[in-house]
């Protein structure tokens, strides 16, 4: 009788959440901030801002996993995950602009486009959170 009760509580409450797709991409976040921040570092540019850029690059994969280790059951994971790839992308190319800058004039429009993209992305991501958690003190 027993077997049959957990079997229904199982199919109820539905499998248990997999910590290896947050896992996985947050390993992924860490090598993509590590590849991001080569152009910086090996750009001709003397800019003093060189270092903070370098910085801002990281500061969002060190808060996912930092997010990742506190909160590995939070119902929201992934979407915090993916605003922390957004943002690490708007610093990255960000830093390109202004160590870069229009030295490659051919390319500079795409960074332009990739810096709106995933800034209008981290600020949808932003609202999106926002009202759900509204939602969630409304209930």
């Amino acid at each position: 009788m027993n077997q049959r009760e957990d079997a229904a509580e199982t199919e109820q409450r539905g499998p248990a959440p997999s910590v290896s797709t947050p896992l996985l991409f947050l390993v992924m976040l860490g090598v993509v901030a590590a590849f991001s921040i080569i152009p910086v570092v090996v750009s001709p540019s003397n800019s003093p801002l060189k270092p903070l850029l370098i910085a801002l690059i990281f500061v969002p994969a060190l808060l996912a996993w930092w997010f990742w280790a506190r909160q590995r059951q939070h119902p929201q994971l992934m979407f915090v995950l993916a605003l922390a790839f957004l943002t690490g992308q708007f610093f990255s190319t960000l830093a390109q602009i202004v160590l870069l800058g229009e030295a490659y004039s051919r390319t500079i429009a795409f960074m332009w486009l990739n810096l709106s993209v995933s800034g209008l992305g981290f600020l949808g991501g932003l609202l999106y959170l926002w009202v759900q958690a509204r939602k969630g003190n409304r209930n």
